[in-house]
């Protein structure tokens, strides 16, 4: 096992309704805030970037990474789950989300 996997992986509903992608390493989660991340400018996102960053040199843990980037996640509203999504969880946040008024 890579010493920069996560114990428990993250899966984020980054690009759409009931998409989840997995993030199970400080690598995953730096690659998606410098590339495909949806708002750059919040505190939340740089201290993400910052201890992934450290973490990968070895000058923070990789759970003070994963700590952060769930900040990051919620900062930026993105649902995320710390369980392997199922078919009823697609199913539940489609209805919340249709639902939910505009």
């Amino acid at each position: 096992m890579n010493p920069k996997n996560w114990r428990t992986p993250i899966y984020a509903e980054l690009f759409g309704i009931s998409d989840f992608i997995r993030i199970r390493s400080t690598e995953d989660a730096l690659k998606l805030l410098a590339i495909s991340w949806p708002d750059k400018a919040g505190e939340a996102y740089r201290l993400a970037l910052h201890t992934c960053r450290g973490a990968l040199e070895d000058r923070c843990s990789v759970d003070m990474a994963r700590a952060d980037f769930i900040s990051a996640l919620e900062e930026s509203y993105i649902f995320y789950l710390e369980e392997e999504p199922s078919r009823l969880h697609g199913l539940i946040r489609r209805y919340i989300v249709e639902a939910s008024p505009n």
